[in-house]
């Protein structure tokens, strides 16, 4: 019996060990640089762009995004900035822009969004954030509950109308739909056959896609 509670004891630290090792070895996008470019407004005026090439980071937190050219990190805020394009890969890229929207208040400031499709009627919006929440698993082979804090992203997402106006998209299927009411019928038979799951990324992306192409 000793030899087996020792065995247990044993597993139970390597357990510990690995799960150690995962939450340290954690990276997260934002945290990485990438190659690319920030485009901005010469005086205020959208006819009139110019462009940095460097690599960059990204910034929610911050509203801001950071080059970094010759181990020189200059920071550019949403204010100073019309979009930042990112590459991941050969064939995947980000954009990022700064549109107006009231945060915390009815006025408006410059704020960072992720495009992550654009539509002829409604454009899809991302802003993601790191938290940290404490989470729980059941051991059978120790009959016991561990608790343990589990950092991941978490995604709000929004609706970009044509109108220039940002409202932030509930993944509760009601609110969406009411939203998207003009084709709200439709959008709930796609969700059904298609099974989509609204608080996937992808599958949100897929429902704003097929929306656009029903206008």
């Amino acid at each position: 019996m000793l030899r087996n509670n020792i065995g247990k004891v044993r597993i139970l630290v390597c357990l510990f060990y690995f799960h150690s090792i995962y939450l340290c070895a954690q990276n997260f996008p934002s945290e990485n640089w990438y190659p690319g470019k920030i485009v901005f407004s010469t005086f205020g005026d959208l006819d009139s762009l110019g462009e940095v090439v460097g690599n960059i980071q990204y910034d929610f937190d911050n509203d801001a995004v950071r080059l970094n050219v010759g181990n020189t990190i200059k920071v550019y805020p949403a204010a100073n900035f019309v979009y930042t394009e990112i590459y991941i890969d050969d064939t995947t890229q980000r954009l990022f822009y700064s549109l107006p929207y009231p945060k915390k208040s009815t006025y408006e400031i410059p704020t960072v969004f992720e495009l992550l499709t654009a539509g002829k009627s409604v454009s899809l919006l991302c802003r993601e954030k790191i938290v940290t929440e404490l989470t729980s698993d059941y051991d059978f082979l120790f009959g016991r509950t561990f608790f343990y804090n589990r950092t991941r992203l978490q995604y709000t997402f929004y609706f970009f109308y044509v109108s220039g106006k940002i409202k932030p998209c509930c993944v509760d299927k009601n609110e969406l739909f009411q939203l998207l009411k003009d084709k709200a019928e439709i959008l709930k038979n796609y969700v059904k056959e298609q099974r989509i799951d609204l608080s996937y990324k992808n599958d949100l992306i897929s429902l704003i896609n097929y929306y656009n192409s029903l206008k």
